[in-house]
């Protein structure tokens, strides 16, 4: 008797529930359209929203009952399957993004119908979920128009919100990119190129890596890709962006210094070193980097200058391989060097030597391909010996503080460290590491 009571209990509970819900729901439409106008009707067709169901509410409403509701992740789900335009908008500002399920995610995406609906639930409402970086794979695959709109959506959004992914992260998706740039229609490929936009707005190391894909784009023999790479390379070289990843740039820095300034207080010693590699700052255009190398000075010189050396320890990246090595070793010659990852996206770099004195000293000018900035750096390459070990110093003039900043900003220590510990064991295995220094004099 008293477990009949209990369930009684149970069920009248569930019905007030249900009762409340369906009541809280039938108020946000009724608050809705109280708010609705045909000026917004009209202006969502004019903008390419077709919608059966919709009352006309500005996103500005919208957002204002979103506040007074607070997040419901039932009344979200209810809200979403009463069908009209503007509830279904309203749940990227009721939901709970920690209990959105990956099913509730696929299946609210085979329901969206515009661009309006993809784009909004994206950008508030899925990419702070903790399934967005496996569902932009997912979507990206499918062929319904804004489920891969969705994907692509939400590839910019995550681009645009989670400020801890790594660059790798995001240098990931533009395979993904390269092959949705093939679509042709309207509202796919529109939002590719906002996906190839925001990665490429992060910061310098992606911006470059966003504008070599959009060349590369630009030269495909297919229109809708040429289209999406003639599109993104427009908005990624409008001085505002440039001057919006300086600013981010000096921003990072300043963290940076103040960050070193710490550990000197505590005893550490500033700058972000790694290993052996030292780095520093000479005047507001340069940076300094020094390393010692176990090996004389000639041999370090041969490392720098010989082809079939260079390609053996200046690889770049992991997951990258070293393509053209070309060197024309003479004053007025000029060098080229193309690494290519993966999925065929190139990093290339090239210059002129202004002066080359054996085994001491090399100096060069610096173009890396599609630099947004436009500018050149100078490089001065210093080797000293002394009891058979090398001091090389690597001064690096850049063409503006900003230039300079972006270097700094980069994960350069560790990445040019790996390459000199890959230097150091092909200097250990070159003949004459005891013959002595050849072409100068010993120190």
């Amino acid at each position: 008797m008293p477990s009949r009571k209990k369930n009684a209990a149970v069920q009248a509970s569930r019905k007030a529930e249900k009762r409340s819900l369906e009541e809280e729901v039938q108020s946000a439409l009724k608050w809705l359209k109280s708010h609705g106008s045909r000026r917004t009707l009209e202006g969502m067709v004019r903008y390419g929203i077709h919608v059966d169901k919709a009352f006309g509410v500005s996103m500005a409403n919208i957002q204002v009952l979103g506040k007074r509701l607070g997040r419901n992740h039932e009344l979200a789900i209810a809200l979403w399957d009463s069908g009209w335009y503007e509830a279904r908008l309203l749940t990227s500002f009721v939901d709970e993004p920690e209990r959105v399920t990956p099913a509730q995610m696929d299946r609210w995406c085979r329901q969206f119908d515009n661009w309006s609906i993809c784009d909004t639930v994206c950008f508030f409402l899925f990419d702070r979920t903790p399934h967005a970086w496996d569902k932009v794979k997912q979507w990206s695959d499918q062929n319904d128009e804004f489920v891969k709109r969705a994907a692509f959506a939400l590839m910019a959004c995550l681009a645009l919100h989670d400020k801890t992914a790594a660059d790798r992260d995001f240098l990931a998706f533009l395979p993904l990119i390269e092959k949705g740039s093939r679509d042709e229609r309207n509202f796919v490929k529109k939002s590719v190129v906002w996906a190839l936009n925001a990665i490429g707005r992060r910061n310098w190391s992606v911006h470059t890596a966003a504008v070599t894909v959009s060349r590369r784009l630009m030269d495909s023999l297919q229109p809708a890709a040429q289209w999406v790479g003639k599109s993104a390379l427009r908005e990624l070289m409008k001085p505002a962006v440039v001057r919006l990843l300086a600013t981010r740039s000096q921003t990072a820095v300043a963290h940076t210094k103040k960050k070193h300034a710490r550990t000197k207080e505590q005893g550490r010693p500033p700058m972000s070193n790694s290993g052996k590699l030292q780095i520093t700052t000479s005047s507001e255009r340069e940076i300094v980097i020094t390393r010692l190398l176990n090996a004389p000075r000639h041999l370090a010189f041969a490392a720098w200058t010989k082809p079939e050396l260079v390609k053996r320890w200046m690889l770049g990246p992991p997951g990258w391989s070293f393509v053209v090595c070309d060197i024309d070793l003479r004053v007025g010659g000029s060098y080229r060097f193309v690494w290519r990852n993966r999925d065929g996206i190139e990093m290339g770099m090239s210059g002129v030597y202004r002066e080359i004195l054996p085994p001491e000293r090399l100096i060069s000018t610096q173009k890396i391909d599609q630099d947004a900035t436009d500018g050149e750096t100078l490089t001065t390459l210093v080797l000293t010996e002394q009891g058979g070990k090398t001091t090389a110093t690597i001064t690096a003039l850049y063409p503006s503080l900003e230039t300079r900043d972006a270097a700094l900003n980069t994960n350069m220590a560790e990445g040019m460290e790996a390459g000199y510990v890959r230097l150091e064991e092909v200097l250990a295995s070159l003949p004459g590491q005891e013959s002595g220094t050849k072409g100068g004099n010993h120190e």
